[in-house]
C-alpha cells in the first residue's frame, strides 16, 4: 500500500515532522478556518500520526470548503483503504477520477479498493489504467502482481513484481510480494531470499518475518523459522496466524507443551480458528492428554463440522480412552466425509487396535 501523499510536495520544500506540521496547521486554522489547504494538510499529518478518525474529519472540512480538490479525495481514499473501509475508498477514488481522469494514484486506489472487495476483474482494469498513465508506478506493479497471483496467474504475477524491482531494486514492498509469489510456487529458498531482502531494507514489517518463517519451516529449518515467528510476534503479538505457525514449528521440534501454549494463544485471539484448535488437540495427544485433546477437537468441529480429520482424531482419542461407542460414532462421521482416506487408515492405525475385532468397527471400515 502507498504510504506517501498521492500528490507529493515540492522536493525543494522539506516536510516538517508530522507533529510540527499538525501544530502549525492548528495554529494557522485559528486565523484562517476557511482555508481548505490547511485542513487537508492537517488531515495528512493526523493520518501519519495514526489518528484516522480525526484525519477523516479534517478531510471532510477541506472538502466542504473545496469539493473539487482531487488531491483531498485521493488522500481520503488512501486513508480509507488503510483502515479497511473499501466501499468508501472506492467512492473517494471515483470522485477524484471524475475531476482528474488521468490521475494514476486514483486509479491505483480504485484498484486496491476493488481488489479488497473481491471485484478482481474490475481491480485489474483499474491497475492497468494506472499503468497507462504511469508505466513506472512501482506500487501498482506490486498490487497487480498480487492480484494476478490470486487469480492463479503466477507467471504473470512474478513478471509484474520483477518489473517493479527492475525499476526500484530497493523497494522492500516489492521484495515482500516476490516472496509471497515464491511461496505460492512452493519455491521455498527463493521465497526465503526474497523476504530476507525485504527485511534487510525494512525490518519492521511483521508479515515479512512471518513469510520468512513459513519459507524456513518448509525448508525444514525449524529453529530459524521459530526465530522469525518470534520476531513477527514482537511486532504484532495479536496475530493469531503467527501464533498458529509458531505452534507448528515447536511441534516439529517435539516441544509440545510450548506448542500447546502457542495454539492456546491463537485460539484465544480467534475462537473460530478451527485448525489452531485441531493442532492443539494433536499436541495434547502427543503428551497423552486425551480428554483435553477431545475438547480441542470438539472446538474445531464446532468451527468446521465437515472436516474429516477433526472427527477421525476425535475418534482415535476416544479409542485410546477405551470409550468405544464414542470412538465408533466419530469414526463413522470421518469415513462418511472421506471414505477413501479414513477407512483404510483406521484399519492400520494402532490407536484403534482395541476395536479391530469389534464387529461394529469392521462394519464401518469395510462396508
Amino acid at each position: 500500500m502507498d504510504v506517501s501523499s498521492p500528490v507529493p510536495p515540492n522536493p525543494m520544500i522539506p516536510i516538517p515532522p508530522w507533529e510540527t506540521l499538525l501544530a502549525e496547521c492548528n495554529a494557522n486554522l485559528e486565523k484562517s478556518p476557511q482555508n481548505a489547504t490547511l485542513w487537508r494538510r492537517r488531515g495528512i499529518a493526523l493520518a501519519h500520526l495514526g489518528q484516522p478518525t480525526a484525519a477523516l474529519s479534517s478531510y471532510s472540512c477541506a472538502l466542504a470548503l473545496q469539493p473539487n480538490c482531487y488531491q483531498t479525495w485521493c488522500d481520503r481514499a488512501l486513508l480509507l483503504i488503510e483502515i479497511g473501509k473499501y466501499e468508501e475508498a472506492l467512492y473517494s477514488s471515483d470522485r477524484a477520477l471524475a475531476l482528474q481522469p488521468n490521475l494514476a494514484c486514483a486509479w491505483n486506489y480504485r484498484g486496491q479498493s476493488l481488489h479488497q472487495l473481491d471485484r478482481w476483474d474490475e481491480a485489474l482494469l483499474s491497475y492497468e489504467r494506472a499503468l497507462n498513465w504511469d508505466p513506472l508506478y512501482v506500487d501498482v506493479l506490486c498490487h497487480r502482481g498480487e492480484l494476478l497471483a490470486i487469480q492463479g496467474r503466477l507467471g504473470a504475477a512474478l513478471s509484474s513484481v520483477e518489473q517493479a524491482l527492475t525499476l526500484e531494486p530497493e523497494n522492500s514492498f516489492a521484495w515482500h510480494h516476490r516472496g509471497n509469489l515464491f511461496i505460492g510456487l512452493e519455491q521455498w529458498q527463493s521465497a526465503a531470499d526474497s523476504y530476507g531482502q525485504a527485511l534487510a531494507l525494512e525490518s519492521g514489517r511483521s508479515s515479512s518475518w512471518a513469510g520468512l518463517g513459513n519459507s524456513l519451516y518448509n525448508l525444514g529449518r525449524y529453529a530459524e523459522a521459530l526465530d522469525s515467528y518470534d520476531r513477527a510476534l514482537a511486532l504484532d503479538g495479536n496475530n493469531w496466524e503467527f501464533w498458529e505457525h509458531r505452534g507448528h514449528t515447536l511441534g516439529k521440534q517435539s516441544r509440545y507443551q510450548e506448542a500447546i501454549e502457542s495454539y492456546d494463544r491463537a485460539v484465544e485471539l480467534n475462537p473460530a480458528a478451527a485448525q489452531s484448535a485441531f493442532y492443539r488437540g494433536v499436541a495434547l495427544c502427543e503428551v497423552g492428554h486425551y480428554a483435553e485433546a477431545i475438547a480441542s477437537y470438539d472446538q474445531a468441529i464446532t468451527a468446521s463440522p465437515y472436516h474429516p480429520s477433526f472427527w477421525y482424531n476425535r475418534a482415535s482419542c476416544h479409542a485410546l480412552l477405551q470409550e468405544r461407542e464414542r470412538s465408533l460414532a466419530s469414526l463413522k462421521v470421518a469415513i462418511a466425509l472421506d471414505p477413501q482416506t479414513y477407512a483404510s487408515l483406521a484399519q492400520e492405525d494402532e490407536d484403534f487396535q482395541a476395536l479391530w475385532e469389534d464387529w461394529r468397527f469392521l462394519q464401518i471400515v469395510y462396508s
